[in-house]
This record gives C-alpha cells, structure tokens and sequence, in this order.
C-alpha cells in the first residue's frame, strides 16, 4: 500500500494514526472479500 496524504511534522502522530486506521480498513475489507475456506 502507497500512503500519499501525509503533512508536516506537526502532523505526524494524526498522519500515523490515519495511516493505521486505512491500513485497518483495508485489512477488514480483503477479509470480508476472501473468508476462510
């Protein structure tokens, strides 16, 4: 995955965090779309 939304170093703990939240998502959406067998 290529983050591309990400600011200056005042920023940086939110960027992580919503780096984390995406990165969270998208975890949950390949999940949903390829249960177990």
């Amino acid at each position: 995955m290529l983050l591309l939304c990400a600011g200056d170093k005042r920023n940086q703990t939110n960027d992580i965090a919503r780096a984390v939240a995406y990165w969270n998502d998208w975890q949950q959406r390949k999940d949903d779309e390829n249960p177990p067998a």
